[in-house]
């Protein structure tokens, strides 16, 4: 399959054209209404300072919905004694840094 150009309309190709790498989609930008419509289709940018954005797509991928979870019991035991704590958009920069650390294959 072919690796789509992006230009500045706001559109991604459907992820299922990707190529079997998971490559999906060369260029466009890293605005966040970009990335916020490829990441609702769990499409992710790589990018490197001097060369293009590079799209890309994976399956299988888990999605949770919050509304088909269903906790047991014991786990809701579990919770209930307050060792962890859920936080959203607590450290953005930092998590992106942990993130870049981490080596690849």
């Amino acid at each position: 399959m072919p690796v789509f150009s992006l230009e500045e309309e706001l559109v991604f190709p459907h992820p299922t054209r990707c190529e079997p790498d998971g490559l999906l989609a060369v260029g466009g930008s890293l605005s966040p209404e970009r990335l916020i419509l490829a990441y609702r289709w769990g499409i992710y940018p790589w990018y490197s300072e001097g060369q293009p954005i590079l799209w890309w797509w994976t399956a299988p991928r888990l999605m949770i919905r919050p509304e088909e979870i269903r906790i047991s019991h014991s786990m809701r035991n579990i919770l209930k004694k307050d060792h962890f704590r859920v936080t959203i958009d607590q450290d953005f920069v930092g998590v992106v840094k942990k993130c870049g650390a981490v080596p690849r294959k």
